[in-house]
C-alpha cells in the first residue's frame, strides 16, 4: 500500500480553495482523501474507486463492440478502444506465418466487411507488416518485432 500526498488549488466560484490530496493505492484500489481548506476549517471528502485491470478493460470493450460470434458491431470512436478491437481481430493470425492478401481478407471478413480498413490499421499501428505491392502479410509480435518470417 502506497501513500501519495499532493497539494493543488481548485478554482471555485468566488475564490480559489487550496486542496490537499492524500491518495492511497493498493493493487486494484485507489482511495482519494481530499481536504478542502475553507474559512470554516478543513473539510475532508473520501473516494474509493476500483481500477480495472487490462484484462477486464479488454473484455468490456470486446463485449460492447462485438457480437457473440466475435464479429464487430461497430468501430469505437476512441483510439484506445479501437486498438483493443484490432488486437481482437489480430488474434486470428498465427505469429510467424505469411499470408497473401486474399487470405488476410478472408480472415478479416469474419470480423467486418471493411477488410481494407482493418488491414491498413494493422499496418499503421504496427501489428502487421507486408511486402510492398500487396505481397505477403505477417503478424508482428513484441518478441519477433522487425523479423520477417521465412
Amino acid at each position: 500500500m502506497n501513500w501519495v500526498l499532493g497539494a493543488l488549488t481548485v478554482l471555485s466560484g468566488r475564490f480559489d480553495l487550496p486542496v490537499l490530496l492524500l491518495v492511497r493505492t493498493s493493487s486494484n484500489n485507489v482511495q482519494c482523501h481530499k481536504k478542502k481548506i475553507t474559512d470554516k476549517g478543513i473539510e475532508m471528502e473520501s473516494e474509493k474507486k476500483e481500477l480495472e485491470s487490462d484484462e477486464q478493460y479488454t473484455a468490456k470493450v470486446i463485449k460492447a463492440f462485438t457480437y457473440e460470434d466475435g464479429s464487430i458491431i461497430e468501430f469505437p470512436a476512441q483510439l484506445k478502444k479501437q486498438l483493443v478491437i484490432f488486437r481482437h481481430c489480430l488474434a486470428a493470425f498465427e505469429p510467424g506465418k505469411r499470408y497473401t492478401e486474399p487470405e488476410v481478407n478472408a480472415i478479416l471478413k469474419r470480423f467486418h466487411p471493411d477488410v481494407a480498413f482493418l488491414r491498413r490499421s494493422f499496418i499503421v499501428y504496427g501489428m502487421m507488416d507486408r511486402e510492398g505491392g500487396g505481397g505477403a502479410y505477417w503478424r508482428i509480435d513484441a518478441a519477433t518485432e522487425g523479423n520477417t518470417p521465412a
